[in-house]
């Protein structure tokens, strides 16, 4: 069997069971070939993934602005010449976790007017950042812990809105240090004490769904509607998940590897970008 010279990259595969062959006596040539040339595409994805990554924190200018150390740190490690896939990867989630922290942060400065609520939403947040960077860092652990803090500034930002009428004065609002002085429905109370207990407080998935229930339940049943949510989990995309696809790697004639995102077999475009 000769090499594809011009196609997409890819190994041969077993014609009864089309399982991809890595190792055959009389094919070794061609699976070589390809092999290292899969090495060529995993290099070309890390630098396809670290320039969408730039890309995409410079559309994001509320991480610059409230985490611009934390973020500088993060993108240093972008820059270096044996950074792979895994560790790559990595990255992303730590800045994803900064994007998500990035917009509690600036909606709860637009939803929630009461000093001493935002900040404590706020210091939460600072710790929950500086700890990223930390060996302790832990995605799924600080995923959790991003859900905690939304639901707790959705509460805070709730609580507001039902005692509007009485901070209405501005002498009341001024006296106002502890929610302990507002006057909540039990169940409101029975949430935000929940979610105040501390770092990592929720464990179970079915209890952040408890919750997230209870708190929809309570905006219908009090009309308190928010102009928009504490955090939108579609706005933090960072990567295309198109690059990871099989068959989107192409060489041409020449021997170049590149990225051809096309629809099914038809490549997107019809000629190689470097020849």
């Amino acid at each position: 069997m000769t090499p594809v010279n011009d196609g997409p990259i890819k190994l041969i595969v077993c014609p009864k069971c089309h399982a991809p062959i890595r190792r055959s006596v009389r094919y070794g040539s061609v699976i070589k070939r390809t092999l290292i040339e899969m090495e060529q595409v995993k290099k070309k994805t890390v630098d396809m993934c670290s320039t969408q990554l730039l890309i995409s924190v410079t559309e994001r200018d509320e991480m610059k602005r409230y985490f611009p150390l934390v973020l500088e740190m993060l993108l240093s490690k972008l820059d270096k010449a044996d950074l792979m896939m895994s560790k790559l990867l990595f990255i992303k989630d730590q800045i994803t976790i900064l994007s998500k922290l990035a917009e509690i942060k600036k909606n709860v400065q637009l939803l929630l007017p009461v000093t001493f609520l935002r900040d404590k939403i706020n210091k939460q947040i600072d710790v929950c950042s500086s700890n990223i960077t930390k060996p302790i860092y832990i995605n799924f652990l600080f995923e959790k812990e991003i859900i905690r803090i939304s639901l707790l500034a959705e509460a805070y930002v709730m609580s507001y809105m039902h005692n509007k009428p009485i901070l209405s004065s501005a002498i009341m609002f001024a006296h106002i240090r502890c929610t302990r002085s507002l006057d909540n429905p039990k169940e409101l109370e029975h949430i935000i004490h929940r979610l105040e207990r501390g770092v990592m407080a929720l464990k179970e998935e079915e209890e952040i769904k408890h919750i997230r229930k209870m708190l929809d339940s309570l905006q219908e049943r009090l009309n308190l509607h928010m102009l928009f949510k504490i955090l939108e989990e579609k706005n933090h995309k960072l990567l295309d998940g198109a690059i990871f696809r099989q068959g989107q790697w192409y060489k041409c004639s020449q021997g170049h590897v590149y990225w051809n995102q096309g629809s099914g077999s038809e490549p997107k475009v019809d000629q190689c970008p470097e020849c």
